[in-house]
């Protein structure tokens, strides 16, 4: 059975990181005192496979339905994952290598002078620390805590960015048909799903209005592979494929719109008490509108002909353009683009071929 995209992505983050843990447990064990051959033994092996495990663990157990788990409940889950592996492979792995028999293990592990001990208080406060930033980045967003962190943002700077406008329809009737708590468990659901399309495509959540989600690439990577729109496509097949699950549970299946535009914007830091990463600019005021005319031309996705035309479309895609369209609160009449696809095809993004403007 072939893997998917996501799936595959998620392998490959989990085996890099278990690489880089076996080597800094190794380092460490050799400052530590244990020696070489303890250290290329015990260390490097319970490193990787302490990293193989929880990461793993997290990727493919926690992630699924931590998003509806208190955020104190998940870091003491997590917390908890982490020592009781960091244990468990401790006294696996100490007998098995040479290094130290369970009795002896126990033993040192006792007396908080002696090296066991340490080595276990290491590897506890690491796996808190892990655990408090790793769900950090899940509450503030990907990329967004290293960036906080290194003062990225600090200073205003000019980017080019595309963003995506993605709007559920009908929102207003939806929540009055199922009630306001159940429908905000929809959009939780919803966003969960299709941050999978976002993740594969390249692209941040730039942030949650309502039942809108804002996403944004670099001018780049949305470009790449028609990212952007590869991305809207991508969201509709993982509803679909999650579509009993809707049906189930909320008696519908949510439909979406798009609007696509990129340009240049201001990011940087907002607020005091409260701060975020912010991008400034006409650029975003215009996608909206891009995703409200949606509804006047009866379209799912509408895209401006100033990002299409920098895209080379892979052959499935088959934009049609609408000429000269008025945006509310704008003078300037824009040109802009549907898109429809062939079948769907996704997760692997087909090699791009010129694009020509035009209607097709």
């Amino acid at each position: 059975m072939k893997l998917s995209a996501l799936t595959q992505k998620k392998i490959r983050a989990v085996g890099w990181v278990s690489l880089l843990s076996g080597a800094a447990t190794f380092i460490w064990g050799l400052s530590a005192g244990w020696g070489i051959l303890v250290a290329l033994k015990f260390h490097i092996s319970i490193g990787f496979l302490g990293s193989l495990i929880i990461g793993s663990a997290e990727m493919f157990v926690l992630n699924p339905v931590g998003y509806r788990l208190p955020f104190m409940l998940l870091l003491l889950v997590r917390a908890l994952l982490y020592v009781s592996v960091t244990f468990v492979l401790i006294a696996i792995l100490a007998p098995l290598t040479g290094m130290a028999d369970f009795a002896t293990l126990l033993s040192g592990l006792q007396d908080h002078k002696s090296i066991y001990w340490k080595g276990f208080a290491f590897g506890t406060i690491a796996s808190f620390v892990f655990s408090l930033i790793y769900s950090l980045q899940r509450v503030l967003g990907k990329g967004t805590l290293a960036k906080l962190l290194v003062g990225s943002y600090y200073r205003p700077s000019e980017q080019q960015r595309i963003f995506m406008f993605l709007d559920v329809k009908s929102s207003t009737s939806i929540a009055e048909k199922i009630g306001h708590q159940r429908f905000m468990l929809l959009l939780n659901d919803f966003y969960y799903h299709i941050s999978s399309a976002i993740l594969i495509t390249h692209g941040e959540i730039y942030k949650y209005v309502g039942d809108e989600i804002i996403v944004t690439w670099t001018m780049k990577e949305g470009i790449l592979n028609a990212n952007c729109i590869q991305c809207y496509f991508e969201a509709l097949a993982v509803i679909d494929r999650n579509k009993n699950f809707y049906l189930a549970k909320y008696g519908l299946v949510p439909e979406f719109r798009a609007g696509i535009h990129g340009g240049k914007v201001v990011a940087g830091m907002l607020g005091a008490d409260k701060v975020e990463i912010a991008y400034l600019g006409d650029v975003l005021n215009t996608t909206s509108r891009i995703e409200a005319v949606c509804r006047e031309l009866d379209q799912d996705i509408l895209i401006s002909a100033e990002i299409l035309d920098r895209i080379a479309l892979p052959t499935h895609f088959r934009p049609r353009k609408f000429e000269k369209v008025r945006l509310r609160g704008k003078e300037q009449e824009v040109d802009l683009y549907s898109v429809d696809i062939e079948s769907v095809r996704v997760q692997s993004p087909p090699h791009p071929v010129p694009h020509r403007a035009g209607v097709m």
